[in-house]
């Protein structure tokens, strides 16, 4: 009766912030009309900062609440009995936010978040309950602070966090335990020159060293655009701006950081107002003139708050003007690729007050896009989740009728994607992390191909695969 209650709710509100008519470009057969609202939790409001997606389709979101969602958008019943569960009853303290969520290929989830003491993570069973052989009881808590994590392919967790005036990282174990082998005792402490500063995002080279982006105060105590980087034992990366530090650029905000799979770092940098600029940093943290233009591309009036690298290599940026929207730069940030929405730009009113925020977005397999993040209607705020279709004009692709086989799984050096027929028109490949970071992408121009993955670490890998007429993601492990 409960749970009946909570769907019956959940669809009111649905009914009471959305359209009755699906809105341009959302996915109809997702929650109400391509949009889901969701409700308060004992009167405060919930609110997202991150996306995550499980192998079978389904939606993890987390804010100071950790939820799961079927992959039509419907509260999934069948995760902690109501498809929620609060922040703080995952960490045990109050003021609970999460900051990652990594779903493992047996179904558990591992999820990192901060609390008013300190950081934690945890790992939950497929349905929600914890699972007591991790960490200390199912929990580990870390005296540092938590805004940014990463897994790595050996099953560790890296994560970072202002604290005051420094950056932190620690990394744990795949047994939720500190790692000692990394920095100090499993932790590393740096200046960042200012309390101010902030990360934005962290992720991980092809060789294991770790690179974080956001904002910090340089030598001349001016607020600039932040970069760092470790070797993976969390020594200061020399060969990164001689110190393993970069601030390159003064600005106000850096919102988001990702890594490309060369190694070169995109930053989402801007003013209070105006336009976002994407800045690419070379591998040695300088800035790279050969991107867009001098080293920027520009998104029109978009305060970018997510990144997402697309098998073809274009970028997928993720942020808000007052509605939802998502944008599409062409590869080297020459410009807005005009076959994505308007103009090379979606947009989405999701309350019609212009007080929507979108935090964090995620592409599945098949192209379609998440967005998630906050939109304000009469007062209340409400979690918001939508979802456009896989391209603006066509919707989703259409699939052969025939499945790809790749064998050996596992494998160690070489495996091989078989088709069984040759795909229409031109056919991309791409391998990525648990965490979502693009390792590899590149065209395939037969039925059958031999793929090197001898440089990747043993662990878990998606392999997607893509065409105009085609897609298919198979999980691999690499031994």
């Amino acid at each position: 009766m409960k749970n009946f209650s909570l769907l019956v709710l959940f669809v009111v509100l649905n009914a009471h912030f959305t359209a009755a008519q699906t809105l341009p470009g959302l996915d109809p057969a997702f929650g109400n009309n391509g949009i889901v609202l969701d409700s308060d939790v004992n009167g405060d409001a919930r609110y997202m900062e991150r996306i995550a997606l499980q192998y079978d389709g389904k939606v993890l979101v987390g804010g100071n609440v950790l939820t799961r969602y079927t992959s039509n958008g419907l509260p999934d019943s069948s995760f902690a009995g109501t498809g929620s569960i609060l922040a703080d009853n995952l960490s045990q303290f109050t003021s609970s936010v999460i900051a990652a969520i990594f779903p493992q290929p047996d179904g558990k989830i591992i999820v990192v978040g901060r609390s008013d003491s300190g950081a934690f993570a945890i790992r939950l069973n497929t349905y929600g309950s914890v699972d007591q052989g991790y960490g200390d009881d199912g929990r580990a808590h870390i005296w540092l602070g938590a805004d940014r994590a990463l897994q790595q392919p050996d099953g560790k967790i890296v994560v970072v966090a202002q604290v005051n005036d420094d950056v932190t990282l620690f990394r744990l174990t795949a047994q939720g335990t500190l790692d000692s082998s990394f920095g100090t005792n499993g932790s590393i402490i740096t200046s960042n020159g200012s309390y101010q500063g902030n990360v934005s995002g962290i992720g991980l080279l092809s060789d294991g060293r770790i690179a974080i982006g956001g904002i910090g105060y340089n030598p001349q105590k001016y607020r600039s655009a932040m970069a760092m980087q470790f070797l993976p034992d969390g020594t200061p990366d020399s060969s990164f701006n001689h110190t393993g530090k970069s601030y390159p650029l003064i600005v106000d905000y850096c919102r988001a950081t990702i890594i490309q799979p060369d190694g070169k770092l995109l930053l989402a940098i801007g003013g209070l107002t105006g336009d976002a600029g994407i800045m690419r940093l070379k591998l040695d943290g300088s800035i790279d003139s050969t991107y867009g233009q001098d080293g920027f591309a520009t998104v029109p009036s978009v305060r970018v708050t997510a990144m997402h690298l697309t098998p073809d290599e274009k970028l997928l940026c993720g942020g808000y003007d007052g509605d939802f929207v998502a944008a599409r730069l062409m590869p080297e940030g020459t410009s807005l690729d005009s076959t994505f929405g308007q103009n090379g730009v979606r947009r989405t009113d999701v309350s019609g007050t212009k007080f929507d925020e979108m935090y964090t977005l995620a592409m599945q397999p098949d192209g379609k896009i998440l967005g998630g993040g906050m939109s304000s209607s009469g007062g209340q705020y409400r979690l918001t989740l939508v979802r456009w279709l896989a391209d603006a004009a066509t919707g989703i692709r259409p699939k052969m009728k025939t499945s790809v086989r790749i064998y050996p799984n596992p494998v160690h050096n070489e495996i091989t994607i078989d088709f069984g027929q040759t795909p229409s028109g031109r056919c991309i490949y791409s391998i990525r992390g648990m965490d979502g970071r693009l390792l590899r992408s590149c065209s395939l121009a037969n039925n059958r191909a031999l793929i090197d993955v001898s440089y990747l670490e043993p662990g878990s890998y998606l392999l997607s695969i893509s065409s105009p007429s085609f897609n298919q993601s198979i999980l691999f492990t690499k031994q």
